[in-house]
């Protein structure tokens, strides 16, 4: 359940990040499929299991509120903390 959670929650909805792509277009490639039919795939909303973001929450030990926030946060990325690190250690030597 945390990859259909990653997948189909968390990455739409904090970094716009839609990774049917991927899948869809891979079958394009290979004829599975036309390209039509993949736009269309694509134009339909993204499948969410009943409960999983409650799920989530209660499994995370969150409220409802926290959720909200930590979703709604500013995006951060991996290399803001390589560089916090980096930044850091320098900080250390002087």
């Amino acid at each position: 359940r945390s990859a259909s959670f990653y997948h189909s929650v968390y990455l739409p909805t904090k970094f716009a990040a839609d990774y049917r792509i991927n899948t869809i277009a891979a079958k394009v490639r290979e004829k599975e499929i036309l390209r039509d039919e993949g736009l269309k795939l694509m134009s339909e909303p993204l499948y969410i299991e009943k409960n999983l973001v409650n799920y989530f929450i209660k499994r995370l030990k969150l409220s409802k509120i926290q959720y909200k926030d930590i979703m709604e946060q500013k995006k951060r990325y991996y290399n803001l903390f390589w560089k916090m690190q980096r930044d850091k250690n320098v900080h250390h030597l002087l």
